[in-house]
């Protein structure tokens, strides 16, 4: 499974990619003690994010195609942690949206 990617906001990307970290780093910050790593992987959501929101490649294998591109700002194995944690993230704010009947 992969993160979910940026949807549109009419702000513009940017507020949209902002409005998405917002609370996953509040989020992530009850999750990993570690404030170097909360770091890293606050970065590599947010460029996953930045990417995905101007990718226009096949969605199932975005995640694997940021790792490639991203590996030379991070190891790979540091990418893929912090996209399994926005993913957790993810599954998390899924479960608790209000539900629609």
């Amino acid at each position: 499974m992969e993160p979910q990617p940026v949807t549109e906001d009419p702000a513009g990307p940017a507020d949209g990619v902002t409005n998405r970290l917002e609370p996953y780093v509040a989020w992530l910050a009850t999750q990993v003690g570690d404030e170097e790593t909360r770091r890293r992987y606050r970065e590599v959501a947010e460029a996953f994010l930045r990417f995905s929101a101007a990718d226009r490649g096949a969605p199932g294998t975005r995640g694997r195609r940021f790792v490639v591109a991203h590996r030379d700002r991070a190891a790979p194995e540091t990418t893929r942690a912090a996209m399994d944690r926005l993913v957790e993230y993810d599954a998390v704010v899924r479960c608790t949206l209000p539900f629609d009947a």
